[in-house]
């Protein structure tokens, strides 16, 4: 009995997320990129659900995507995609400058990609808690474990590992924050970071990157040689490449 009620209740609940989802069309007179943008919104009502998460999370994904919606924001200027994106913001950053569900001492260098699009909401919001947030995020780097060449972990649970990801992830917030911060006595580490990461994942057989370095060549999948991992990931190459761009 319970079973075949709650097999109602799961049809009828399907049904109407379908029919209000059917509602919610994407007009295909609007750019690409627009509609790209208001499908996710569609799907995820709010920012936080991007990736599928079932609850908050910081997390590199986030960024990645509200970036590139504030892009969209930009060319097309429809308000309600910024108030997407800062809908994110707000419900993440405390007003102390916290961020919800970030820990500092995890050293995990994905966790600064969000920061990057924490730039621009806090230029045009001009919220002290969002600079708050982005000193907290940078302050992670002048702690952060590095390898004997100066190179940052993935992870402290990865140690010794450099990601030609992490170079996305890390590096262009640290840039970007040593711009607008006008410190430049930074620059020397940021650019040691690209040039150490391509020293230890370029593989001149083939000319292409490997994902990911060990330098003690302790790890499982590191090559006793090298230190290199297995696979070239093609993903990872374009991490490094839109990290140069």
């Amino acid at each position: 009995m319970m079973n075949t009620l709650f097999g109602k209740i799961f049809i009828v609940g399907a049904f109407f997320c379908s029919t209000q989802l059917a509602a919610q069309k994407v007009s295909d007179k609007q750019p690409w990129s627009v509609r790209m943008v208001e499908s996710e919104m569609i799907r995820c009502p709010e920012s936080w659900q991007l990736d599928f998460q079932p609850k908050l999370k910081w997390d590199y994904c986030h960024g990645l995507e509200l970036q590139a919606m504030l892009d969209v924001y930009d060319a097309y200027g429809d308000q309600k995609i910024f108030d997407y994106a800062l809908a994110y913001a707000d419900t993440m950053v405390h007003k102390d400058g916290s961020i919800e569900t970030y820990k500092l001492h995890e050293y995990n260098i994905d966790r600064l990609n969000s920061g990057k699009f924490l730039f621009r909401i806090y230029e045009q919001t001009k919220e002290e808690k969002y600079g708050k947030a982005l000193d907290l995020l940078r302050s992670q780097l002048d702690t952060h474990p590095r390898n004997e060449d100066g190179g940052f972990w993935h992870k402290k649970v990865y140690p010794n590992q450099m990601w030609l990801d992490g170079i996305y992830m890390g590096s262009t917030f640290y840039a970007e924050y040593a711009y607008r911060n006008n410190r430049v006595q930074d620059y020397p580490d940021i650019v040691n970071q690209y040039i150490t990461v391509a020293r230890h994942t370029y593989d001149p057989k083939n000319g292409l990157y490997r994902h990911a370095c060990d330098v003690s060549r302790k790890e499982r999948w590191a090559d006793p040689v090298t230190g290199q991992s297995q696979h070239s990931w093609g993903r990872a190459m374009g991490w490094y490449a839109m990290a140069i761009v």
